[in-house]
Order: C-alpha cells, then structure tokens, then sequence
C-alpha cells in the first residue's frame, strides 16, 4: 500500500485526506527550497558587508601615486580633503569615462546641429537657384516685351480643358 493512502494506525484514508498530505509534502519542499535561498543570500549580505568595512589601510593603498604624492600645504585644502573619502583608481577610472562619455556627447551634439544647419542653408540655396531659373511670362500685359507678334496674337485665347 502506499504511505499516502494509510494513517498511522494502517486504516486506509478518503480523497481528501490524501489531497492535503500532498499539498504538506509540495509546501514541506518549497519551504526547504526557500530556507536554502535564505542561507545563501545571508551569505551574500555577510560577505559584501565585510567587502564594504575594510579598514582605512586598505584604502589607502589602493591610492594612486598621484594622490600619495600631493600634499596639500593650507590647512583648509587638507581639511576638505580628509572629509572626502579618497577615491580608489576604479572611481577615478569611471569618473573620467564618465567625463570623457559627456565630452563627446557634447561634440556630436555640436556636430550635428552644424550639419542640419549647413544642410537647410543648402536647401534654401538650392531652392531659392532654381526658383529664379524659370522666368515667369506676365502674357495677360499687352504692354510685355514677351510677347513676340502682338498685333497677331491680339484676340487669341487659349483654353484649358481639364477632366477626369
């Protein structure tokens, strides 16, 4: 027989009963799934907490030789210094990518404003040529030097039929 379907005293057991031994089993193996997630993420937390306390020696050296080299002579300079925590090369790293990321968003930015500017000017250009290549013919003004027989064009008329 199957445990499932027995009590402690070996009596044999309805549906529902063995409905909920399945749900404890299934929530009893979930909960050990869980408990073991617990452990490592305790785990994690222990070990980046102690990533994060390392002592000031180890701060220092992690300085760069520029940093241990300067020395600052005023006293209010060394005051602001000492307050600022000391940047390892891995910020100092980031922060002039950071710096470097900024400058040449800020030069293609300029770039390309340039370029839509020089390219309008150039559309303009190209237009306002081209406009004055066609000539405009005022043909309605008996008085225009366009027109080239006057005294046999008088009375003519055109027509524009247009349809669809």
């Amino acid at each position: 027989m199957d445990r499932l379907t027995m009590t402690d005293e070996l009596e044999a057991i309805d549906d529902a009963t063995i409905t909920k031994r399945k749900i404890d089993h299934t929530l009893a193996r979930f909960s050990a799934a869980h408990d073991e997630l617990e452990a490592e993420e305790a785990k994690k937390r222990e070990r980046r907490e102690r990533l994060a306390s390392r002592p000031a020696a180890l701060l220092e050296q992690t300085r760069t030789a520029l940093q241990r080299v300067v020395t600052t002579t005023d006293a209010e300079p060394a005051e602001a210094a000492e307050e600022a925590s000391p940047q390892t090369r891995l910020q100092e790293k980031k922060e002039r990518k950071t710096r470097q990321t900024a400058k040449a968003g800020r030069i293609t930015a300029a770039v390309v404003a340039a370029l839509v500017f020089l390219s309008i000017g150039s559309a303009w250009g190209a237009q306002t040529w081209f406009d004055a290549k066609f000539n405009t013919v005022a043909s309605l003004d008996e008085d225009s030097a366009d027109i080239q027989d006057a005294a046999g064009q008088t009375g003519d008329e055109n027509f524009l039929m247009v349809g669809s």
